[in-house]
């Protein structure tokens, strides 16, 4: 069992079936550690007598049998490989890799790692309390009112954990292939913990059977990583989470930057499409895994495509800005560049405000400039308590929302379901014909 675990462990970790089975041979023996654990129960009586001589003989042999193990885990491995499927064998080729250990030596798997965790541990923490309030108000309201009422709570908590819109786990996943088997199971840890919570949930209160709890688990975990609405809720959540817990240090860093604003959050980035003479629509452009990248100009010779459509062609040759957060960005030309669209951008990535600038320097006439607009939100404005995709800001004003301040706690990248609320600063980028709409409906302060 020992050997089988590890095996499926190093191949979930993406090492290649050669490497897995060679380290799950070299744990076949159960350790010294076991004389510690058998002495231990002996004392306690939690062991008969008889089992002690038993683990040490297990242990002594197994110790002495290792070696030979690993002396034949090539003979193993070729007997495996000789008889699983060839599309197994593709699978696990394209998946895993031998040099992986070689090529993630970066601080990317390990930024990840701590927020995964990070992440991960709170939620937890979350659905614990929820679960434990819910226990507490079972005998006052009846078992199943609180199983439903502890149901409600744990949804937006458990779309909180499944969060997928992580810039680390976009680069990993995009990077190569050979991470995307740890990235699933890391995700599937996050759901069987979910699924733990809820299941616990209706048998601690209702005693229903586990198969039943098990499908219903399964169907709302289902409907909570899906919701978008409830996606915009849980990033409200959040964002009001970390504002409130960080509100000294964002209150002293607006105090101390006056000029603070979402242009040096927001970045872009300039790179000319190659792909052997043929066209694509900008909606295609972006079509790689859901990445939150805005097209905002498309330059063709002299030609100054601004905030196009997701039905304007892009050619061979022609210079593409885009914009989004840091490490969006850098996802999205991981993705480009597998997919041979690009060749590596000449230029480096500059913030919202730099290219700003720098439209200046290189003479861009100004109906053609990009803007950047900061538009109040207010109980009386026409976008409060809009969502970014019902409000039509696109069609409307022809331009994009690429970020929102709340409570001096910047977003980038916000959801299409995301509400826009009273005291945000929504941050939007366009055309001078967008300023132009903006303050005819008085969504702009002159």
């Amino acid at each position: 069992g020992q050997m089988i675990f590890s095996t499926l462990g190093m191949l979930l970790s993406g090492q290649s079936l050669h490497t897995a089975i060679r380290g799950g041979s070299s744990m076949v023996q159960i350790g010294e550690f076991s004389f510690i654990v058998a002495t231990l129960g002996l004392n306690l009586g939690v062991t008969s007598e008889f089992l002690y001589p038993i683990i040490v003989c297990v242990a002594v042999i197994t110790t002495f049998y290792t070696p030979l193990s690993i002396k034949s885990s090539e003979g193993l491995y070729q007997f495996i490989s000789a008889r699983l499927p060839n599309r197994w064998l593709a699978f696990l080729r394209q998946y895993t890799s031998e040099k992986r250990s070689n090529s993630d030596r970066g601080g990317e798997w390990k930024k990840f790692i701590t927020r995964y965790f990070l992440r991960t541990v709170i939620t937890s923490a979350a659905l614990f309390l929820i679960y434990s309030a819910g226990n507490y108000c079972k005998d006052i309201v009846g078992p199943w009112a609180a199983a439903i009422g502890t149901c409600i709570l744990m949804i937006p908590v458990i779309n909180l954990m499944q969060n997928n819109r992580s810039n680390a786990f976009k680069k990993l996943w995009l990077k190569s292939t050979t991470n995307r088997l740890p990235l699933l199971a890391l995700r599937v840890f996050r759901l069987l913990i979910a699924l733990f919570f809820l299941v616990l949930t209706w048998r601690k209160f209702i005693g229903a059977p586990y198969l039943l709890l098990i499908v219903l688990g399964i169907i709302l975990i289902i409907l909570a990583i899906r919701s978008t609405f409830l996606r915009s809720h849980a990033i409200k959540l959040e964002a009001r989470f970390v504002a409130n817990f960080n509100e000294r240090i964002l209150h002293k860093k607006k105090e101390e930057e006056e000029d603070v604003w979402m242009g040096d959050k927001v970045y872009i980035v300039e790179f000319r499409l190659d792909d052997a003479g043929q066209c694509r629509t900008v909606a295609s452009l972006l079509n790689e895994r859901v990445l939150d990248v805005l097209v905002i100009k498309i330059l063709r010779k002299e030609r100054h495509i601004n905030i196009p459509g997701p039905h304007e062609m892009v050619c061979s040759g022609d210079l593409v800005t885009v914009v989004s957060s840091k490490g969006q960005l850098e996802a999205y030309l991981i993705a480009l560049e597998n997919a041979e669209y690009i060749e590596t951008p000449k230029e480096p990535m500059v913030t919202l405000r730099e290219y700003m600038y720098s439209q200046i320097d290189r003479e861009i006439p100004p109906e053609e400039q990009i803007m950047c607009c900061a538009i109040p939100i207010s109980k009386g404005s026409g976008l409060h308590r809009k969502t970014i995709r019902n409000s039509g800001f696109r069609a409307k004003y022809e331009g994009f929302i690429v970020g929102i301040e709340r409570d001096n706690y910047p977003i980038i990248d916000p959801p299409l379901n995301m509400i826009m609320e009273d005291g945000d600063l929504v941050w939007a980028i366009g055309t001078q014909g967008m300023a132009q709409r903006l303050l005819k409906d008085d969504l702009l302060q002159e």
